[in-house]
């Protein structure tokens, strides 16, 4: 029988051996937390806390989304001549954000998105690099990502890279992309 340690890729069922816990048979998300949380010392503490972990996360990516679309909103009106280039230097320096950085340009990006991540704030990771990357993809990629639950909030960049070049390399070798 192999054992898997506690974070590995499979959601094994857990069995404890000296104190340790491994893994055995794979089993869903589900079964797994609560296999653990019937260990729990104080269950409604931890339930407390991973409320307002999972809410903090929410709030950070809103803020984040905020910020992104206040960026986009600016760069647009300055694109209609609704505003000009003293007024986009006053909003970057206020907000310490230079605007010919790539930091401008990954918000602008994920500004441009912003409608479509609000809807999955609870699932998206509350680095804005990652969700550049996110803003990045193909839509029907984004749904495909979002459906099989591979976007979550603690989603890295490298594991994202991962996701999406799994998915370019089994593409038809005859196919020839311009």
């Amino acid at each position: 029988m192999r054992r898997y340690k506690c974070g590995e890729r499979k959601a094994p069922q857990l069995l404890t051996l000296f104190g340790d816990l491994y893994m055995t048979n794979p089993v869903t998300k589900e079964q797994k937390l609560s296999t653990i949380a019937t260990n729990c010392k104080d269950k409604a503490l931890m339930d407390n806390m991973i409320e307002k972990y999972q809410s903090s996360t929410k709030t950070a990516v809103e803020n984040i989304l905020n910020m992104c679309i206040a960026v986009k909103q600016i760069d647009d009106k300055y694109k209609e001549k609704l505003i000009n280039d003293f007024d986009v230097t006053y909003f970057c320096a206020s907000v310490s954000l230079d605007r010919k950085s790539p930091t401008y340009r990954k918000y602008r990006k994920i500004g441009e998105h912003a409608n479509r991540f609000m809807q999955h704030m609870e699932t998206l990771p509350s680095a804005y690099t990652v969700l550049f990357q996110i803003a990045t993809l193909d839509p029907v990629k984004f749904d495909e990502l979002i459906e099989s639950e591979q976007i979550t909030p603690s989603l890295s960049l490298e594991k994202l890279k991962q996701l999406t070049n799994a998915s370019a390399s089994k593409t038809d070798p005859d196919e020839v992309n311009f």
